[in-house]
């Protein structure tokens, strides 16, 4: 792999404008993955002034080879198995109107439904008629 076709991989990643101040792009690419050279390429990882940004980089998109932001595969895999699980936002629960809108019809939240068209006409408005919902 030539310097330049590592120049064009990182002018095209989405985390490019961090990435095109890495310490890598002034040396050959071929250090980042060569499994023999690994200590070599952590060296100039060391001294990157993007070096955060390249291993959030490799962490997000599951990046397979190479040295990236300090890291070996092997190491960024375990960083992923030490990393908590994410949690990702519950769907709403039953009985909401949140649940209502995205296309449950049980009981309750048709009824949370409801509430939520009431409090708004005791509070002065009124809907469009193609608004209101069917009960």
């Amino acid at each position: 792999m030539r310097t330049d076709s590592l120049n064009e991989l990182i002018f095209t990643l989405p985390a490019s404008p961090d990435l095109r101040r890495g310490a890598c792009l002034v040396v050959d690419p071929d250090l980042f993955f060569n499994p023999n050279t690994e200590h070599a390429a952590k060296q100039v990882c060391l001294r990157c002034p993007v070096r955060g940004a390249c291993l959030d980089y490799a962490l997000g998109c599951g990046e397979k080879h190479g040295v990236w932001g300090g890291t070996t595969e092997a190491e960024r895999l375990e960083l992923l198995r030490q990393r908590p699980p994410v949690r990702r936002r519950h769907p709403a629960e039953c009985g909401s109107r949140s649940r209502y809108l995205t296309g449950c019809r049980c009981e309750e939240c048709r009824e949370a439904n409801r509430q939520y068209n009431v409090r708004r006409r005791v509070n002065g408005y009124r809907p469009p008629v193609k608004d209101l919902v069917e009960a």
